[in-house]
């Protein structure tokens, strides 16, 4: 007999015994006779509801058990086991009513009760074997991915990328057990999709929220209150959800002339309740340093979610490790704002790790200014949103490259220069013309490196001039950054359809032109560009400060026509800025 059946017979078989019962007790009515197998059939079928779902259970456990590992682990076994006691409190439930039915004593009040009680115990029960199963998936919201990989450290094989933050942490007595190994496939989408949200937080920060607190149910997100632009951003936010598999449905309805909203629904899913929940902040942050390492061609290693081994055996689980260029930096990233108990953990792993306050950084959504500032104090770390992180660790690593070359290298005489008209400071302020009397040889090299390497990356061929000029001259990377972004922001680095390379990640198949004087042309035209942009739009009409330029920056100041077409473009720009933001204004204003 199928379950079907059996479940129909099971409902049949209760109502009538119940209507009989009810039958009896009212003296032969036929009002008893209904009530009494109408009890029994909801009895029943309560039951049986409850007995499918046991058996949906089952075997989704079932299918856990055998989906990763030979054995269970011992976290699995206490909900097997309460599994198995609720089956059997079913089976005896069961047989009270069928009991409770021939005694006539059936009290539904003390059997909804019951089933409650079972109900809310089941439900505890799916909840924990679904965050096993998920320990079990890919942590990707991809169908039928590997799920997650962690490197066992101990493994030479596996520690040979990170082996200077291996030594680091052995050196305090701190063994790394394991480390979250990315799959560049999948990691690459969500980290992708993190950053997009980071970068526009502003913008997605209600519809996340609303998001974050309807998994698996069908929401509602009117854009009434949102520019065009805003509900742009929300339809390709909304597109990177389903590529990566978040959304069963998701679009933006425009309705005639009513205003547009969202209707979405996830899927129902832990693993994209802990995305939306804090694990897309974290991977923001590690895509924004990254970014910021590679682009300053620092060599850096980096621990994910690295799970760490106190001397006294004390266990720890930490979000990110960063050795850049030798020197360390944790991180910890929350997107919530219940971090108290957070924050003083982090605390303590800074003093146990012996960091400086500076190298602990705890980032929190959106934090307050005034709050990070007596939280970094009380605490002693640094507390930052995500904005500031950037712009803290940019500090950080400049101080470092000081530090280094006034202690190992000495640092170059600076060029002195009558300087009357405020362009040397306007230079220091923006980190520009840093090294003049090195950038023929910065742009040798890179000629050389582009015909003779490529293709070639940008973060490539920075560490590789960095290596040749600091064995040769000791030249801070500082410095020989800003020629090489004089000439990447001027274009002159070039892909293989001969489109500019502005990206750090893209390779560089060729440039612009390979010859010495035309890249030397370039940076000064950089260079008088930022000047007309960013400190004075006359400034080349006086004769002196003409010369001012050609002392500090050791070239020749653009041609008088190339000076007036800048300013000229530049003076277009802002019109068409300004023009855009009266429009937006006025649209803002009739909205």
């Amino acid at each position: 007999m199928s379950d079907q059946m059996q479940r129909l017979l099971t409902v049949m078989l209760s109502s009538a015994l119940c209507g009989l019962a009810g039958l009896w007790l009212a003296d032969g009515k036929p009002k008893g006779f209904i009530v009494g197998g109408g009890a029994g059939a909801a009895a029943a079928t309560g039951l049986a509801y409850q007995d499918r779902r046991l058996q949906a259970i089952a075997a989704q456990q079932r299918q856990i058990k055998g989906a990763a590992k030979p054995s269970p682990s011992p976290a699995s076994q206490p909900a097997k086991q309460q599994l198995a006691a609720y089956q059997t409190q079913l089976s005896n439930l069961q047989s009270n009513l069928q009991l409770a039915s021939r005694q006539n004593k059936l009290s539904r009040g003390e059997l909804r009760s019951d089933i409650k009680r079972l109900r809310d115990s089941l439900e505890e029960i799916k909840l924990r074997l679904d965050q096993q199963a998920t320990a079990n998936r890919s942590y990707a919201a991809i169908p039928d991915a590997a799920p997650p990989r962690y490197l066992d450290l101990s493994d030479e094989d596996n520690s040979e990328a990170v082996s200077g933050s291996i030594g680091w942490f052995n050196g305090r007595r701190v063994d790394i057990e394991s480390s979250y190994e990315p799959d560049p496939q999948i990691d690459d989408l969500l980290d992708g999709l993190s950053a997009y949200l980071g970068e526009n937080y502003a913008i997605l920060g209600r519809f996340h929220r609303k998001l974050r607190s309807n998994v698996g149910l069908k929401l509602y997100f009117n854009l009434v209150d949102h520019s065009q632009r805003e509900i742009s951003v929300h339809r390709q936010f909304i597109k990177q959800l389903r590529v990566s598999n978040f959304l069963k449905f998701g679009r933006i309805i425009k309705d005639g002339e009513k205003p547009e909203y969202i209707i979405a629904t996830s899927h129902d899913r832990p693993d994209i309740k802990q995305f939306l929940t804090g694990i897309w902040f974290e991977r923001y942050i590690y895509r924004k340093l990254a970014e910021l390492f590679k682009a300053e061609g620092l060599e850096y290693e980096c621990l994910r979610n690295p799970k760490i081994s106190y001397a006294n055996g004390d266990i720890a689980e930490l979000d990110l490790f960063f050795l850049v260029d030798g020197q360390p930096l944790l991180i910890e990233c929350k997107s919530g704002q219940n971090y108290d108990f957070d924050i003083e953990k982090f605390a303590q792993h800074r003093k146990r790790l012996s960091l400086e306050a500076e190298r602990a950084i705890f980032v929190v959504l959106d934090i307050d200014t005034a709050l990070t500032s007596i939280r970094s104090r009380d605490w002693q770390i640094t507390v930052v949103d995500q904005t500031a992180l950037l712009e803290h660790v940019k500090g950080m690593i400049s101080g470092d490259e000081e530090e280094a070359t006034e202690q190992n290298l000495g640092e170059e005489e600076p060029v002195t220069v009558p300087d009357t008209s405020g362009l040397a400071q306007f230079f220091k302020q923006r980190g520009l013309n840093l090294a003049p009397q090195y950038r023929s040889d910065i742009l040798a090299r890179v000629i050389a490196l582009v015909e003779q390497e490529g293709p070639i990356k940008f973060s490539d061929l920075t560490k590789i001039i960095r290596d040749q000029l600091a064995a040769d001259t000791g030249l801070a990377r500082r410095k020989i950054m800003e020629v090489l972004n004089c000439l990447r922001y001027s274009g002159v680095f070039q892909d293989e359809a001969r489109q500019p390379v502005r990206n750090v990640y893209e390779s560089i198949y060729y440039l612009s032109s390979p010859i010495p004087r035309v890249l030397e042309r370039k940076c000064m035209e950089f260079y008088a560009r930022k000047i007309l942009q960013q400190f004075d739009p006359d400034f080349f009409d006086a004769e002196g400060n003409v010369q001012a330029f050609e002392q500090l920056t050791q070239g020749k100041a653009p041609a008088p026509g190339k000076l007036a077409q800048y300013k000229e473009d530049i003076a277009r720009l802002q019109t068409t800025e300004a023009d855009d933001a009266e429009t937006d204004d006025s649209e803002e204003a009739v909205a």
